[in-house]
């Protein structure tokens, strides 16, 4: 996975101007590391495998156009590299809130569009969930009897200690900006470091299903382009999300004016 990485990185920042987190590679390189049987046995735990740029990087066929393989109702920002543990449907992902940062965390993706906040690191995320299914009542109890059981799969965690810290060193190494005050599971969306959306706007969000307020949010927010992008950004951003194009189209003018074109090219042309 190293070896490859800056060919890799180069690729992806020429197709769709993001930046690869180089901290990706030792997650990834982690999972290619186990056993078939390890990975077909503990999926319910492990998750699913690299998938989109995931398992582009996996492949290592550099000379094929990577795909990001989003849905399309998927926000721009999402880049899937993971997918979850089968029973969850969902899928992990960076989170290019600007794409003139690296990603400052990953994402879980619901197949209903739920957007839901991880940690900054793949295999940090896959450590946050499973130790998360054993949370609660004597989960800790549970969760030492099931590994001191389990030989095979304290060895597939002995592996994980070993590489996660590798991957924290490679994170701490890229300077990568903190998070907004967000913690596991905390509902996401689009952000710009210093400006909060105003009550007027939370309030008017609320009430999207409410006729005729989609048509005046959408209309507030063009007007609003020039002096205060991030209404549109807001906005076009929970519309989108729902399937609605007029949400597409503020997105991409958000972008635009607030520099963040990557995000608007993907918006426009992406699959």
């Amino acid at each position: 996975m190293l070896d490859g990485f800056t060919v890799a990185y180069d690729r992806i920042l020429e197709q769709y101007g993001l930046r690869l987190p180089r901290h990706l590679a030792y997650g990834l390189g982690w999972w290619q590391g186990l056993s078939e049987a390890e990975r077909t046995d503990y999926a319910g735990l492990l998750g699913g495998g690299p998938i989109g740029i995931g398992a582009w990087l996996c492949e290592g066929r550099y000379d094929r156009v990577p795909i990001l393989a989003r849905e399309p109702v998927d926000p721009p920002e999402l880049v899937c590299v993971f997918a979850t543990p089968p029973q969850d449907e969902a899928r992990w992902a960076l989170w290019y809130n600007d794409p003139a940062e690296l990603p400052r965390m990953l994402v879980s993706a619901a197949r209903d569009g739920e957007l839901s906040a991880c940690a900054p690191t793949l295999l940090g995320t896959i450590s946050d969930d499973i130790l998360g299914r054993y949370d609660g009542q004597d989960g800790g109890v549970a969760w030492v009897e099931t590994v001191e059981a389990d030989p095979v799969l304290q060895a597939v965690l002995d592996w994980r200690d070993e590489v996660i810290a590798l991957e924290h060193d490679a994170y701490q190494a890229e300077a990568i900006a903190p998070a907004p005050d967000l913690v596991p599971g905390d509902p996401m969306e689009p952000w710009i470091d210093g400006w909060e959306p105003a009550d007027a706007l939370v309030t008017a969000l609320g009430r999207l299903a409410a006729p005729g307020v989609t048509g005046e949010l959408v209309a507030a927010a063009r007007d609003k382009l020039a002096t205060e992008p991030g209404w549109a950004l807001v906005v076009g951003h929970a519309l989108h999300v729902r399937g609605d194009t007029a949400g597409t189209e503020l997105l991409v003018a958000a972008y635009r004016a607030l520099g963040r074109g990557a995000l608007a090219t993907i918006a426009e042309t992406a699959r």
